[in-house]
């Protein structure tokens, strides 16, 4: 339903926003419902498995979504700089391709007939110019530009650290710098950290270890280091993200609605939800309210 709404409000023209920007951060969203999808499958009660602490990783998308929601609401400049960093990385792993590749033939025909056209389409697409497609190719394959040449490097996209840096609300910042923590921790499933691992022991019954957790310290576990973390941060990412965009379609009352009642779901299920509704959301509806 949120996503639904601010895909809907995102149609409106906004004074801060262009047509172009409003239908990425739309489909910014959309990739969010499918994301809250799978890891709401992978934490169904009834396959509670290893695999379902790989729902955690997906968290993190979720809440770095909400990150860089916060940046473009504040900033929609950098809408730009998400899109062409994103290309670089695709046409950087490209060249690594073709020069890897180089005297196979079989590879040739995909990477020059497909995989190169279909870059440059998506750069033109999105603004990529030629001098900085050069740049990159100079920069990668270690080639000296010719005389005169200016280099245009595209800047990475910021992390969330970073982001917290760059936004400039008060209450935002307060409200990143508190879910921060919780960044982390989601973090410590994608890094090398122990904690995972023991994790899905646990939930392994033909491992030998599991033997020594009763069910009741499995479930209890379950609930309260994965189940209930992934579930409430996940909603928050997506509700909050929806209550950024609402500060920039402040008439709309089905947003609004919407947002009001995820919201009410957050805070009479999860203390997190309730530490972030105090910091940023509760003035955010108010005022608008």
């Amino acid at each position: 339903m949120c996503v639904a709404a601010v895909s809907e409000a995102l149609k409106s023209p906004n004074p801060t926003l262009s047509e172009f920007q409003r239908a990425h951060l739309a489909e910014l969203f959309h990739s969010m419902k499918w994301t809250h999808a799978s890891i709401r499958d992978l934490l169904r009660h009834e396959i509670k498995k290893p695999m379902s602490i790989d729902a955690m990783p997906l968290v993190r998308t979720q809440l770095e979504s909400l990150y860089a929601i916060c940046l473009l609401v504040e900033a929609p400049a950098y809408l730009s700089v998400y899109l062409k960093d994103s290309w670089k990385k695709l046409y950087i792993r490209f060249l690594l391709q073709r020069e890897e590749c180089r005297s196979l033939g079989r590879f040739s025909k995909y990477l020059n007939e497909q995989a190169l056209p279909n870059l440059e389409g998506m750069a033109s697409l999105i603004g990529v110019s030629r001098d900085e497609i050069l740049t990159i190719d100079y920069d990668e394959l270690g080639q000296s530009p010719p005389s005169g040449f200016i280099p245009m490097r595209i800047p990475r996209f910021p992390t969330p650290r970073a982001v917290i840096r760059l936004v400039n609300d008060a209450d935002r910042s307060r409200m990143l710098i508190r879910l921060y923590p919780e960044y982390q921790f989601l973090c410590s499933f994608v890094h090398v950290s122990p904690h995972p691992g023991m994790f899905k022991v646990m939930l392994d019954d033909r491992h030998p270890l599991s033997k020594l957790f009763s069910s009741d310290r499995i479930e209890y576990m379950f609930q309260n280091e994965i189940a209930g973390p992934a579930l409430y941060i996940d909603l928050i990412s997506v509700a909050q993200g929806c209550a950024e965009i609402l500060t920039l379609y402040r008439d709309n009352l089905n947003l609004l609605k919407v947002v009001e009642g995820a919201w009410k779901l957050i805070t009479d299920s999860s203390l997190l939800g309730g530490v972030i509704w105090e910091i940023r959301t509760r003035k955010v509806l108010g005022v608008i309210g």
